[in-house]
């Protein structure tokens, strides 16, 4: 029996960087009053980034939009993404986060501006241990970090790309 092989060429990617999510406790919470929209459905808090995304936190749902990359190999490719929590319907039963690219939605915002450095800190769990507490905090170098306390999901959105948990 013969073996064939065959030279392998090409550039080798590198592993990408491992996912580390911030420590929420070092960052400054922010006025919620100056992010809050009432709303029917009930309270909505949201904010824009120096990075140029839109972000918004509910109490079913946390996402931000604008252009960024979801791939660390293509990093430079700023599509218009969104990053949200997975639905069912109307529902939102299992509260994994996606990211999509999108066609429209990446105009800046007039939102107000979360510095590097703040969180939005929300503790709903009080009143319905159900909606849990749900984080947002602007760090240095255009890093965006977003968690659910409820279900210990969230994502971060970095230069290097994006990515959820």
């Amino acid at each position: 029996m013969t073996a064939c092989t065959r030279p392998i060429t090409g550039t080798a990617r590198p592993e990408p960087p491992p996912h580390v999510f911030p420590d929420l406790g070092t960052f400054s919470s922010a006025d919620l009053e100056k992010f809050y929209i009432p709303l029917r459905g009930g309270p909505v808090y949201r904010f824009s980034t120096p990075a140029g995304l839109s972000c918004q936190i509910s109490l079913g749902d946390i996402g931000c939009r604008g252009r960024f990359s979801s791939d660390f190999y293509g990093a430079d490719d700023r599509s218009c993404s969104d990053v949200s929590q997975l639905r069912v319907g109307a529902v939102n039963y299992d509260r994994g986060f996606t990211i999509e690219r999108i066609e429209d939605g990446c105009e800046p915002s007039d939102y107000p501006l979360l510095n590097a450095g703040q969180k939005i800190d929300l503790d709903w769990s009080r009143d319905n241990p159900e909606l849990g507490d749900k984080t947002c905090a602007v760090g240095p170098k255009q890093r965006i970090a977003c968690i659910d306390g409820y279900t210990n999901r969230g994502f971060v959105i970095e230069p290097t790309g994006a990515w959820t948990f």
